[in-house]
C-alpha cells in the first residue's frame, strides 16, 4: 500500500490566531481557531471554496501566505482509485459543491471535507473533529461571532484564484478548479474579495479637525486640547511635537463609540487609529489597557453600529 492512498486532514486556522486570541472574550466561550480544511490523497490537496472545488499541491496555499502552516491529521488509506476519486468531484462540483452554493458559515470546505472523507474511506460517519464542524452553528448564534467570521473576508481558495492571475510563482504551483458540467459554476470567481472600508491614507490630509464638528455633543476644553495634539503629530508645519497618553486613544474610541453616529466621522478615527499604530509606544499603550477599558471590551459597544465599522475596529485591534 503506497503513500499515494494516505488520506489527511489538512486544518488551516484562518483567523491566524485572532479567535484564540479574542474568542473568549468576544463569544463567552474559548474556541481555538477559525478552520479551513482541505483533504489530501494521491499527493494533492481537494479544497471547496466559492470558486467551487479545486486541488493544489499539499499545504500549497500555506506556501503562498494565504493561510497559516496546517495541522495535519492522518484518517487512514483509500481504496478508491484516482479516476473513480475524479469521477466523484466531477459530479460533485456539478451539485451539491458548485461555487454557487459556498456559504461561510452554512456550506463550506468543511462541508466538503466531511462528504469527501466519508467517500474515501467508505464511512457513514463523520471523520471530521466535532469542534470543526459545530463552530459555524455556535458562532453565527451571536453578532459579534458572526462579525468575527465576517472579519475572514473570504475563503483562502478563491483567494488564490485571484492571486493566479496575478502571482507568477503560484501560476506555477498549479492551482486548479475542477472542471464541471454546469456552466455557472464558477460564476463567482471575480467577485472581489471584501475590501477595507479605510482608504489609502494620506498623512498630510487627515481630517482631525472635523472629528468635533461630527460629535452629537460639544467637547470640553481638555479633550479639544487632546485632539490638537493628536492633530499637530500629523501636521508637517506642527508647532510642537506631543507625546501621546493613554488619554488621547481613550478619547477617540469613546467618541467613535458614544458620541459619533455618522459612519464617515467613525471612519475618520478608525483612519487616525490605524495610522497612530505605526508608533512602538502607542501599540505598548493599547496592549496595557485592561478590563473594561480594553479594546476587545470596547468592540461590545460597537454592536449597534454597521457592520464594516465593527470589522475595521476589529483590523485595527489586531495590528
Amino acid at each position: 500500500m503506497t503513500d499515494f492512498t494516505s488520506v489527511k486532514l489538512y486544518i488551516y486556522d484562518i483567523s491566524h490566531g485572532l479567535a484564540a486570541a479574542y474568542g473568549s472574550a468576544l463569544l463567552g466561550k474559548q474556541i481555538d481557531g477559525v478552520w479551513h480544511t482541505g483533504v489530501g490523497v494521491y499527493g494533492r490537496e481537494y479544497l471547496f471554496g466559492s470558486s467551487g472545488v479545486s486541488y493544489t499541491s499539499p499545504e500549497e496555499i500555506h506556501r503562498q501566505g494565504l493561510a497559516p502552516k496546517p495541522k495535519v491529521r492522518d484518517l487512514g488509506h483509500t481504496k478508491k482509485s484516482l479516476s473513480e476519486i475524479q469521477a466523484w468531484i466531477t459530479e460533485k462540483s456539478s451539485t451539491s459543491f458548485r461555487g454557487l452554493r459556498y456559504e461561510l458559515l452554512d456550506w463550506n470546505c468543511n462541508n466538503f471535507s466531511d462528504e469527501f472523507t466519508k467517500f474515501l474511506l467508505d464511512s457513514t460517519t463523520s471523520l471530521i473533529p466535532e469542534e470543526i464542524l459545530d463552530l459555524p452553528r455556535f458562532v453565527k448564534t451571536t453578532p459579534l461571532g458572526r462579525m468575527l467570521l465576517s472579519f475572514m473576508n473570504k475563503d483562502p481558495i478563491s483567494a488564490a484564484q485571484q492571486q493566479q492571475g496575478f502571482n507568477n510563482n503560484f501560476a506555477e504551483s498549479s492551482m486548479h478548479t475542477m472542471s464541471s458540467t454546469a456552466n455557472n459554476n464558477t460564476k463567482l470567481d471575480k467577485t472581489p474579495a471584501r475590501k477595507s472600508i479605510l482608504p489609502v491614507i494620506d498623512k498630510l490630509k487627515l481630517r482631525v479637525s472635523v472629528i468635533e464638528q461630527k460629535c452629537n455633543r460639544t467637547l470640553n476644553a481638555n479633550e479639544k486640547e487632546q485632539l490638537n495634539d493628536i492633530d499637530q503629530l500629523f501636521r508637517p508645519d506642527a508647532t510642537y511635537s506631543p507625546m501621546l497618553t493613554r488619554e488621547h486613544l481613550m478619547l477617540l474610541i469613546s467618541l467613535m463609540i458614544n458620541s459619533i453616529q455618522d459612519q464617515s466621522g467613525q471612519q475618520i478615527i478608525l483612519e487616525i487609529l490605524q495610522l497612530l499604530s505605526e508608533y512602538e509606544y502607542v501599540i505598548k499603550i493599547i496592549s496595557e489597557i485592561k478590563g473594561q477599558e480594553s479594546p476587545i471590551e470596547l468592540l461590545k459597544g460597537l454592536n449597534e453600529q454597521p457592520e464594516q465599522i465593527q470589522i475595521e475596529f476589529l483590523r485595527w485591534v489586531r495590528l
